[in-house]
């Protein structure tokens, strides 16, 4: 799904310019001109990111964020700022709360490696919203704020000397316990200690490949996935530490930059990283045993009916499409009479988690009967989630899901119904009638052989 940006600029030319920059890669783009207009879209058109321009009236682009950011429900959304090429101007948008900055003349390449990056952040916020509201719905989450430990960030370089100054200038600006480590040694650092919020990889970017490859390792590895990542790049390297921000980067800078911009980079990557360790934690103990399969650790039909009614109730506000998928085990009475009930449940938990390492961490997976699984896709386009359908169909059958107690392979194989919407109200304004569509499509898929998917007929 393309997602959805909001641009606010006084002058037209230079709106319709960023505009035709963004469509070219097929984003939603819709745009405003005052500061007022920016705030009533965020509301109404929920948009994943918001650009403001500088000379925004008044109010600018500094009081735009520090608007926003003072908003719960506006909060999350992430927001860049484009303006002078200047020290000044990009300080004050990062004290505000902006994610990134921009300088004048806007180059195409940043901006969408920089976009990509952002609606990324976007896609946690926004299904971390989803989860807390539909947790605070069934009654299992109060009001109150988290306990926040004290923030962790590794600086990584070559020349450790380099990265000591740069600690010692950065404990005068953030609240954060700063530890510093030799490059080639960051891994091992990070995998023995504990948790890591933000690691600073200082690079000179001579060799591309090695710095790509470090980060396709810190994102490969359970114990270092989920830290946010900053690249310090020389000034004539830019470009090769964009390619960074699509393998894994949260984030770059110039090495000669002002301590404080990356003071105030780092503050931003801390809170967004600790709002993802949320979605991460959302479910609770007292709500884990109300909402979670006991069997699979997926997520219930207790849980999963309200959190489908929230994502169509979205999908009604935003127009954003989304998708339903029923899915049954073929066969899995003969799995039961044939090998004991002990492997058809050995089965059930390796199908689950099949499916659940398929999907992107917004999609939502349950299981909703005995051998039936409810998968929704959030904000995702027709092409894709029938992609989707047939991955996770050929991962199931491709080896083999157990062994039974006298060593046999146990196979299976699933069949799926799905059902599309792109427009809520038309497909029926109800999300009972998608999952019956999703389900008429299951009957349909067993009926015509098993293993396979059917897309049900929908309005849309």
């Amino acid at each position: 799904m393309p997602g959805r940006i909001l641009i606010a600029d006084s002058v037209p030319t230079s709106r319709i310019t960023m505009k035709v920059m963004l469509n070219a890669a097929c984003y939603d783009v819709f745009m405003t001109s005052s500061a007022d207009d920016v705030l009533h879209n965020a509301a109404t058109k929920r948009p994943d990111l918001i650009i403001v321009d500088t000379d925004l009236g008044d109010t600018g682009a500094a009081g735009v964020c520090h608007l926003l950011k003072a908003d719960p429900t506006l909060t999350h959304i992430p927001v860049a700022v484009v303006g002078p090429d200047d020290n000044e101007h990009r300080l004050a948008a990062l004290r505000a709360g902006a994610e990134a900055y921009f300088a004048k003349p806007v180059d195409s390449i940043e901006l969408r490696a920089r976009v990509r990056a952002l609606l990324r952040v976007a896609a946690t916020a926004d299904e971390l919203t989803r989860r807390e509201q539909t947790a605070r719905e069934m009654g299992f989450i109060e009001t109150q704020t988290p306990y926040e430990p004290q923030a962790r960030v590794i600086l990584a370089a070559n020349k450790v000397d380099d990265a000591v100054k740069l600690r010692g200038t950065l404990r005068g600006l953030i609240h954060a316990d700063i530890e510093v480590v030799r490059r080639d040694l960051l891994l091992h650092a990070m995998r023995t200690s504990q948790e890591t919020d933000v690691i600073v990889i200082s690079s000179e970017f001579d060799n591309p490949n090695e710095d790509m490859r470090l980060l396709s390792d810190i994102r490969g590895y359970s114990e270092t996935r989920h830290a946010a990542i900053v690249a310090l790049h020389p000034d004539g390297k830019k470009p090769d530490a964009l390619v960074a921000l699509d393998l894994g980067a949260n984030d770059i800078m110039a090495q000669c930059r002002d301590p404080e911009e990356l003071a105030l980079r780092l503050r931003s990557l801390i809170r967004r990283k600790r709002e993802a360790d949320r979605l991460r934690d959302t479910i609770d103990r007292s709500l884990r045993m109300a909402s979670i399969d006991p069997l699979t650790g997926l997520y219930n039909r207790r849980y999963a009916l309200p959190y489908l009614e929230r994502l169509a109730s979205e999908a009604i506000e935003t127009k954003a499409p989304f998708a339903v998928m029923i899915v049954d085990i073929d066969k899995f009475k003969s799995v039961n009479d044939r090998y004991g009930h002990s492997v058809g449940d050995a089965v059930l938990v390796e199908v689950a988690r099949r499916l659940r390492d398929k999907l992107r961490p917004q999609d939502l997976v349950a299981r909703i009967g005995g051998e039936e699984f409810l998968i929704a896709l959030p904000a995702t386009t027709l092409g894709s989630a029938q992609r989707t359908a047939e991955r996770i169909r050929r991962e199931v059958c491709a080896t083999p899901a157990t062994l039974s107690d006298k060593g046999q392979p146990v196979t299976v194989s699933i069949s799926i119904g799905l059902a599309m919407c792109t427009d809520m109200p038309h497909c029926g304004a109800s999300v009972s009638t998608l999952i019956d569509i999703a389900d008429m499509a299951l009957y349909t898929s067993k009926a015509e052989g098993r293993n396979q998917v059917t897309l049900g007929k929908t309005a849309a």
